[in-house]
């Protein structure tokens, strides 16, 4: 049996323990030189795998270390099973926290977090709602506005809308489905909340009764076209979006697929209604900027099969980049909303003002021709205080753009138990007209038992049957 041989660090190596040791804490700075020491020490040392390894390059010496960039990252999928027994994956996470933003969500809790919320007092439904709104605004910045029409999408009772008419964020739904309340919000929404909202919503599902988040879209722009359908749709030839040794499905959507159109072009990866299913589109083209390089990479999570975290809402690039293999490869820039939304408002405002111009260019022009002042063609053409076209709405950007009334801003009425005002007072006869209407009922039911009585012995009194009696035929001839 062969003996390790132990072996000191050489320079280059304490050269590299220095200028790692920069990067830690004072505290770990210590630690670090004496693990570096024993790895070295350890070199030797047969391997502890077999198989499967790839040699790991060490750094040169007086190379800089960035610590910031090592992440914590997961390398086996998890599985659950339910109170059925089903089994149901955990989607895998890898890489940067901030790789990706949030642009849709729904998530469901039991009701009895609204009831906690409001002390157990006893409250009407219009009260519950307006407990869920300030909830709302707490969270995201917006509340409830008002009750919609109808029962919704996802066969509740009753839903309502959350955020301005002009802007809608999205809606709640409430009444059956085991005593739940639904939250879905929309990209609009997502995008106009307050910023932080994402950690706040995490604490309240924390504290929350039976949680659930049924769908959460996390995505990544390219802004610059760095990566692209056509080239995902390479990559997806390669085997670089396969899980499990399984291939999953890839559509190609557009026009611009066969003739380059300028309408874009969007690739679906995965299955629609499955856990997972990845888009990527480009979106500055749908914009209806034809010249547009921007793309982003988006993956729709679903409860379908699968559990989704709630530290998806904290974390949702890592859960971007475990989605596929390629992921780790693309997602090493931190998302920007802000970024985002700036681009967003440039294309949409470059492609309404192409439009204005094409609608009421020539209207302007002859106006102008005809000599009306610039002040005057504007008081005849604009609009009303507060109407913007979609897309330009500062409301869509910004919940706090312009002031709404919610719901909960009436503040909480106490339970009426007389909905109708049928007080008793003024309602309720006196002790008088109770005794009175008493022998009112005796009166009525004496005279009603007097009458049955009446009834039944005139069926049993015995009249005399009369017979008449027969008459007498002579059977004697007539002698004449």
């Amino acid at each position: 049996m062969s003996r390790t041989r132990n072996t000191l660090p050489d320079a280059a190596e304490i050269d590299v323990v220095i200028a790692a040791s920069k990067y830690l804490p004072p505290d770990d700075a210590a630690d670090s030189r004496l693990a570096a020491a024993d790895a070295a020490a350890a070199a030797d040392a047969p391997p502890r795998l077999t198989g499967g390894e790839q040699e790991t390059q060490k750094p040169s010496a007086g190379e800089q270390i960035d610590w910031a960039n090592i992440q914590t990252t997961e390398y086996f999928q998890t599985y659950v099973t339910d109170a059925k027994g089903n089994l149901l994956e955990i989607p895998l996470r890898k890489g940067r926290e901030d790789g990706a933003l949030i642009d849709y969500l729904t998530f469901t809790f039991h009701e009895d977090t609204i009831f906690h919320y409001l002390q157990n007092r006893l409250v009407g439904q219009n009260d519950f709602i307006s407990a869920c709104s300030e909830s709302l605004e707490k969270i995201f910045g917006f509340g409830i506005t008002k009750k919609m029409l109808g029962k919704g999408k996802f066969f509740y009772q009753a839903y309502y809308q959350i955020g301005p008419d002009n802007a809608a964020y999205g809606t709640l739904h409430h009444g059956g489905q085991r005593n739940t309340v639904l939250i879905d919000l929309n990209a609009v929404g997502c995008q106009a909340a307050l910023p932080g909202w994402e950690g706040r919503l995490y604490e309240f599902l924390q504290q929350a009764i039976k949680p659930r988040i049924t769908r959460c879209d996390v995505a990544h722009d390219f802004f610059n076209g760095e990566y692209t359908p056509d080239q995902a749709l390479v990559d997806h030839k390669k085997g670089r979006y396969d899980n499990h040794n399984v291939t999953p499905k890839a559509e190609c959507r557009g026009t611009a697929w066969n003739i380059e159109d300028g309408s874009g072009k969007t690739l679906y990866i995965g299955r629609k209604g499955s856990s997972k299913l990845a888009r990527i589109y480009e979106k500055g083209k749908k914009f209806g900027d034809k010249s547009s390089p921007w793309v982003r990479f988006e993956v729709e999570f679903r409860k379908h099969d699968c559990v989704i975290p709630h530290d998806i809402l904290i974390k949702p690039g890592q859960y971007l980049t475990g989605a596929f293999p390629i992921g780790e490869e693309l997602f090493q820039v931190a998302a920007n909303r802000i970024e985002t939304k700036a681009n967003v408002v440039n294309l949409t405002f470059e492609q309404r003002e192409f439009h204005a111009r094409n609608q009421v260019g020539r209207f302007v022009r002859f106006l102008v021709d005809a000599g009306f002042p610039d002040s005057e063609i504007v008081r005849r053409l604009v609009a009303d205080e507060g109407k913007y076209p979609k897309g330009l709405d500062p409301s869509e950007y910004n919940c706090d753009a312009i002031r709404v009334h919610y719901l909960h801003h009436d503040g909480f009425a106490p339970f009426d138990l007389d909905e109708f005002r049928m007080t008793i007072d003024e309602y309720m006869p006196t002790d008088a007209e109770c005794h009175a209407l008493y022998e009112e009922i005796e009166a009525r039911k004496r005279l009603q038992q007097a009458g049955h009585i009446a009834e039944s012995l005139i069926r049993k009194q015995e009249y005399p049957t009369y017979i008449p009696e027969p008459e007498i035929v002579s059977l004697e001839r007539n002698p004449s």
